[in-house]
């Protein structure tokens, strides 16, 4: 509803962005199905089915003719592949440019940042845990990382303040059922009111 009421238009135009989850047929069909019912008229862009036919200029006339625009949950890197391959990130800022809504759910939420963790590993060389970082499509200024357990929380803090805090970007933290919005440059909790459960770490005090 919120995004629906962001987009100030009567009968919205929403598209679905379901690659992260390999275009999951149920996941579509539940997805789309919820906006049907704010009286949405919907659409879904199904890259991943037909990855190797699919043109660019296809993708863009799909995401320019929309109001709202979802990218869903699912597989972080393979999600950011096929943005930087088909160049998403330079469509969805024409988007972003002229107004219109754009959301992400999990994976899709955390490719619209700077950098997003997709892993992490240990490294042998000074006996600790390091994470990956992926380039996003940086419509936010920061990190995001998905709180999925306290002790993966904490080593990831650690190793923020010690290693990621040079590169001038804070990170947030995500736990579940958080949410964030932007809106006119600013973020804060969403929906308005809503508890804030998303930690920031920020660059100069690690608090």
């Amino acid at each position: 509803e919120l995004l629906v009421s962001l987009s100030g238009v009567k009968r919205p135009h929403f598209l679905f962005i379901s690659a992260a989850s390999g275009d999951d047929p149920d996941y579509i069909k539940a997805i789309v199905g919820e906006f049907k019912k704010l009286g949405c008229t919907t659409d879904e862009l199904t890259i991943v089915r037909f990855e190797h036919f699919i043109s660019k200029e296809y993708i863009k006339d799909k995401i320019l003719n929309t109001d709202i625009i979802l990218i869903g949950d699912g597989d972080l890197t393979k999600l950011l592949k096929i943005i930087h391959h088909f160049a998403l990130d330079k469509m969805l800022a024409e988007q972003i440019a002229g107004d219109k809504v754009l959301a992400g759910i999990g994976a899709g939420a955390k490719v619209l940042f700077t950098e997003a963790v997709t892993g992490k590993y240990h490294s042998p060389e000074d006996d600790s845990v390091k994470f990956n970082l992926e380039k996003g499509m940086g419509f936010i200024q920061g990190i995001a990382y998905s709180d999925d357990n306290p002790t993966d929380s904490k080593l990831f803090t650690d190793w923020f303040k010690g290693k990621v805090s040079l590169k001038n970007v804070p990170a947030f933290v995500f736990s579940s059922n958080s949410a964030l919005l932007m809106e006119d440059g600013s973020l804060h909790a969403a929906p308005p009111g809503a508890k804030h459960t998303v930690k920031l770490l920020g660059v100069k005090n690690n608090k």
